[in-house]
């Protein structure tokens, strides 16, 4: 039997078998079928903020003349290395321009946490003022200025509570060199002392000489010779029982024959591990009425010079008084005071007990009062000496054709003569060089005077400077200006 003749399609001058075309069509159709089930996946993608604030201060209060130092405390969550740039602005542009000024300084933020150190200026002649302050913080990535990196390893706090254990390790590709160790930012000596080179892969121990109290969190902050900073924060274990313990040091009490007045000063350093609260204290076993007692509170300032007698009574509200080279503030007290954990507290007392002429020469005690304890220490009444008080009067940046000059106005408000002998400049307060002026120094300066001293010195607008003037009797004025911008 004779099979059915193939059924073809004619295509152009070809003849194409039916089933040979049903072929290729249904490839192509499987094909195009294929293309429509690719899968769609939807994955959400974000490039987090690497720098993070934990804190800042909520409120800052300053007094005109002032400058204020305050730490913004960030977070580097990332790997990479960043330059920070703090830019502030009051709401108020006009009163910032004309009495205000903000560091300006470019940060370097490695991975982890970092303390960046801020300070603020009003000028004397600003008046009070209500204002908010907003600060924008800017970065950038930024190429490690050098190999050095220390990694903190360990903490350890002594039971004594005296004593903060610290071991590091070099994990750069050069040698470190420490040379300061700050607790909170305070600054503390260290056994073995600084500074310390650690190699390369090796470890440090250092014990720093610190106060701790239970419970309570501790900066531990490694500052290097470069000025790199390696920074660890830690909290004080709580088995440990708190202990009150205070130091009392550089009492004295004066009699002013002159004016007829007297006048007490002390010293008091909190050592213990318990904030501690002053009920009240005496001089010859009176006591002292609060509205007599001024005092003065740092914890980042060891006071290593001897106290001074003030020239005039203490009176009003505040009252300033030389300290450690600087002028303080000391507030009026109103009632008992409180002394934290490694602060230290200078008090000086007008016209305690009934100190007078005859009393010259004579011991007598100044007794501190707390809640659980008596601290006792006795001195000679001393009488008021011819004393120099120093003091600056005014400072002026210029160019006297085309040579920048800077005149120093100092004084002495005190009752006898001194020479100024030397003076220093700088950019900051570890670097400061001996400086050349006119009229050559030694200058005199007697007592009640104020004299000019002009330094040739090539300063930059805007910038800081700190100035050291030191007398031939040993007394010494430190303080800080900043260059015009115009």
């Amino acid at each position: 039997m004779r099979g059915r003749p193939m059924k073809r399609v004619l295509i152009g001058k070809y003849a194409i078998p039916l089933w040979v075309l049903g072929v290729v069509l249904a490839g192509i159709c499987i094909g195009s079928f294929a293309m429509y089930m690719v899968l769609t996946f939807i994955i959400p993608f974000e490039v987090k903020e690497p720098i993070e604030v934990l804190y800042y201060p909520s409120q800052l209060s300053l007094y005109p003349g002032e400058t204020i130092y305050f730490n913004i405390t960030v977070r580097n969550r990332s790997s990479q290395n960043y330059t920070v740039f703090l830019d502030f602005s009051l709401d108020n542009s006009t009163y910032e321009t004309s009495y205000v000024t903000f560091s300006n300084a470019t940060y370097f933020v490695r991975p982890g946490v970092q303390n960046l150190t801020a300070w603020i200026i009003v000028s004397a002649d600003a008046p009070s003022k209500n204002a908010t302050l907003t600060v924008n913080l800017f970065r950038e990535a930024s190429q490690d200025s050098g190999a050095e990196n220390i990694v903190i390893t360990s903490i350890e706090f002594s039971d004594s509570g005296t004593t903060i254990k610290v071991t590091v390790n070099n994990t750069g590709t050069i040698p470190v060199t420490i040379s300061q160790v700050q607790i909170n930012d305070v600054k503390k000596t260290t056994n073995p002392p600084l500074p310390q080179t650690v190699a390369v892969k090796n470890e440090l121990t250092l014990n720093i000489i610190s106060q701790w109290v239970p419970g309570n969190t501790y900066q531990v902050k490694l500052i290097s010779l470069m000025g790199n900073q390696f920074i660890y924060v830690a909290v004080a274990p709580s088995g440990f029982a708190p202990e009150e313990s205070l130091h009392m040091t550089k009492q004295h009490v004066w009699y002013n024959a002159t004016g007829s007045w007297a006048e007490a000063a002390v010293v008091i350093i909190n050592t213990g591990t318990l904030n501690i609260i002053l009920d009240k204290i005496s001089v010859r076993g009176q006591e002292c009425p609060w509205t007599n007692v001024y005092y003065w509170k740092t914890n980042n300032t060891t006071i290593s010079n001897d106290l001074q007698v003030t020239s005039t009574p203490l009176t009003g509200d505040t009252f300033n008084i030389t300290v450690q080279g600087l002028e303080r503030v000391f507030q009026r007290a109103t009632g008992d005071l409180t002394l934290e954990v490694g602060w230290t507290i200078v008090v000086y007392i007008i016209n305690p007990d009934s100190i007078t002429l005859n009393d010259v020469g004579v011991t007598v005690g100044i007794t501190v009062f707390t809640a659980n304890a008596q601290y006792y220490k006795e001195t000679n009444v001393e009488p008021v000496q011819d004393e120099i008080f120093l003091y600056k009067a005014n400072v002026r940046f210029y160019d006297d054709s085309g040579v920048k000059k800077i005149d120093l106005d100092i004084g002495n408000s005190g009752t006898a003569n001194t020479q100024i002998i030397q003076v220093y400049m700088g950019t900051s307060a570890s670097n400061l060089e001996n400086q050349t002026t006119i009229p050559a120094l030694p200058v005199p300066l007697a007592a009640g005077s104020i004299v000019r001293i002009t330094i040739i010195y090539t300063w930059t607008q805007g910038t800081i400077y700190y100035f050291k003037v030191e007398t031939s009797t040993t007394q010494s004025l430190l303080f800080i200006e900043i260059a015009p911008s115009a």
